[in-house]
């Protein structure tokens, strides 16, 4: 998925804590935002809010990231999308190691060591978000936060006279949207109905009828195309990719008949996925699909490899260099893909994608 900035601090006065130290917007959502009763009702876990953004759609837009995801790609830029449930993330960079976050913790997971920073139990923390108001140095935070869709669709419409202008608008990304896909739909529904252009980025590693439910409100569906060899997708991802396949086979068939459109993007991962054939094999593929996809290649960036520590996680491609969008290799790659997709169009970068 698009670059992210790191995840925010809950608002004063949007957290409280019960007497055992669980704070009470920290429950584990099950995939869905099964809770409530109603759609209006229900809530989905988001852990970070974009404003102003140029890439992931036309214009300037706001994009809402939800947390929780099927797989786990070994260059995922997003890791605080893993988990479903709001967790503690701490930078180092910040921390003091002034202690203050120890005596706090209901479970006793920070831990003072003498000359050096402090050092966290993420396998045993609670995300209670104790530690986080009384750190001097806003060192700590909670990433995520419960959200009904019209709550999540006023949060677009601040934006909307923006929208107005460069018919930009909001699109969802994650994590993977699709595990709280009846909040997601709704938010899509509702800001379609007040003229907002509506995105979402997917892995399509759902079933059929969660991804229509949500697809079917967008204006563009960006849905990734990691592998065509589906057990080095597994190896890459740690899913197959048959449902990926036929789900994007289907949404290329159906999206269009409803006035949108589909674009596959291939992350171009340097030792992964960025091999002639490799490259070559998910072109003729996006060349055979219905009514004649946009195919957007992405240049690997390193920027999401400093948030894995904060949350407890190992960046499992640690060290790799960015790619410069107009790296030569990369150029030759478009190349390539435009004369095994000759019918289709291939742009490079998350940033060049226009308004139709």
């Amino acid at each position: 998925m698009g670059t992210v900035s790191i995840g925010r601090t809950l608002p004063s006065g949007s957290r409280t804590t019960s007497s055992t130290g669980q704070s009470t917007h920290s429950k584990h959502l099950r995939p869905g935002g099964k809770e409530g009763g109603s759609v209006e009702e229900k809530k989905a876990i988001v852990f970070d809010i974009g404003r102003f953004r140029n890439t992931d759609g036309p214009g300037i837009r706001t994009i809402l990231f939800f947390k929780g995801c099927p797989l786990r790609c070994l260059w995922c830029s997003n890791p605080f999308g893993f988990s479903p449930a709001p967790q503690l993330a701490v930078n180092p960079v910040k921390c003091t190691g002034c202690g203050k976050c120890v005596p706090v913790c209901p479970q006793g997971r920070n831990t003072l060591v003498p000359g050096e920073k402090i050092q966290v139990d993420f396998s045993a923390c609670q995300g209670c978000g104790a530690c986080v108001p009384v750190c001097p140095s806003g060192a700590r935070m909670i990433t995520g936060r419960a959200y009904t869709a019209r709550e999540l669709y006023r949060e677009a419409a601040k934006d909307a006279a923006f929208y107005r202008k460069g018919g930009g608008g909001v699109t969802l990304s994650g994590g993977e949207v699709l595990l709280q896909w009846e909040v997601a739909s709704e938010t899509l529904r509702l800001c379609r109905t007040n003229y907002i252009n509506t995105c979402i980025e997917t892995s399509a590693f759902a079933p059929w009828a969660h991804l229509w439910q949500v697809a079917q409100y967008c204006h563009t569906v960006f849905v990734d195309l990691k592998h065509m060899d589906s057990e080095k997708h597994r190896e890459q991802t740690g899913v197959p990719n048959e449902l990926i396949l036929e789900n994007i086979q289907k949404l290329c068939q159906a999206l269009p008949q409803r006035g949108g459109r589909v674009i596959v993007r291939l992350p171009l991962i340097p030792g992964c996925n960025d091999g002639a054939e490799d490259v070559a094999a998910a072109a003729r593929f996006v060349g055979s699909l219905p009514n004649r996809p946009e195919m957007n290649l992405l240049p690997y960036h390193n920027l999401g490899e400093s948030k894995y520590g904060m949350i407890g996680e190992t960046c499992a491609l640690s060290g790799l260099e960015s790619r410069k969008g107009r790296d030569p290799k990369l150029l030759a790659l478009q190349e390539l893909c435009q004369r095994c997709a000759p019918d289709n169009r291939v742009s490079l970068g998350g940033d060049a994608i226009a308004l139709e």
